[in-house]
């Protein structure tokens, strides 16, 4: 909603830095019940030091390893399913 307001008061395109910023509010907000949400958050925060696409797939990798090492071996997608 917040979105189609901006556009509808604003019409034409949208400085990059605040559609980004939109973009990142509304995965927030339809994604902060799911168990993925908090390391999509970290990702984040880490992938704002690397310009590298590369380099940001290797650090989503990161998480999601050093997640499933704390969870005894097992993703998190594994767990939440059994």
């Amino acid at each position: 909603m917040v979105i189609l307001d901006r556009l509808e008061r604003h019409p034409g395109r949208l400085p990059d830095e605040e559609a980004a910023a939109l973009q990142r509010l509304s995965r927030t907000i339809r994604a902060c019940d799911q168990w993925w949400y908090p390391l999509l958050e970290q990702w984040e925060q880490l992938g704002n030091d690397f310009n590298d696409a590369d380099k940001q797939q290797a650090a989503m990798l990161a998480l999601l390893n050093s997640v499933s090492a704390l969870n005894g071996g097992t993703s998190p997608a594994q767990a939440h399913v059994n």
